[in-house]
């Protein structure tokens, strides 16, 4: 049996190789060279551990997508996360990603 950090890193392999084949299919270069990035804040299930959860008892969604509306960075906050403090983990994963920039 494959860890959960062996299954995490074949789901994202899976995920980026199709978002790949989307992006050519679509005639795009395969490397993003834009993104949209939002927030959103939604209720935690009553399951969910206390210190993921902001003072509200939800959770914020920070993602970043390209031009196709196909996912690039998802991150998971407590709902109390400021918006920008969200968008510059969201712009360092991009960074971290993709570093050479567009082509």
């Amino acid at each position: 049996m494959r860890s959960t950090t062996t299954r995490s890193t074949a789901k994202l392999e899976i995920h980026d190789t199709l978002r790949d084949q989307l992006r050519a299919k679509n005639g795009r270069r395969i490397l993003p060279t834009a993104a949209i990035v939002d927030a959103q804040s939604v209720k935690a299930s009553p399951n969910a551990p206390e210190e993921s959860q902001g003072f509200d008892g939800g959770r914020k969604r920070h993602i970043a997508t390209d031009t196709l509306g196909l996912l690039l960075v998802l991150i998971v906050t407590a709902a109390g996360v400021q918006d920008s403090a969200g968008g510059k983990q969201i712009l360092d994963s991009l960074a971290a990603q993709w570093p050479s920039g567009p082509p």
